[in-house]
């Protein structure tokens, strides 16, 4: 079984998520919010989704699509799960 160093983030790794968070808190300045789509990451404007009509109301409210920004293929969304994690005894101590 492999140690948990094995999967820590590399500083050269680290460096790039900061340059991700950077670009994401530049983005929200200028007021975009972005959402997760499957394997999607979209950015809509802020003040679009102010009237976004909640995901819960039936099709038969919807009106036009709001436009977004799609960014394919650089995410994997986990959906509600907030963190992951390995099964149990898969890391050594």
């Amino acid at each position: 079984m492999p140690a948990i160093e094995k999967f820590e983030i590399t500083p050269k790794q680290e460096m790039a998520c900061k340059k991700i968070e950077k670009a994401f808190k530049e983005a929200k300045k200028i007021g975009l919010v972005f959402l997760a789509k499957s394997e999607t990451l979209c950015a809509y404007r802020e003040n679009a989704l102010e009237h976004a009509i909640p995901l819960h109301k039936p099709s038969s409210c919807w009106g036009e699509s709001i436009p977004y920004y799609p960014i394919y293929n650089c995410i994997l969304d986990s959906g509600a799960d907030d963190e992951e994690h390995f099964p149990k005894g898969f890391i050594t101590e």
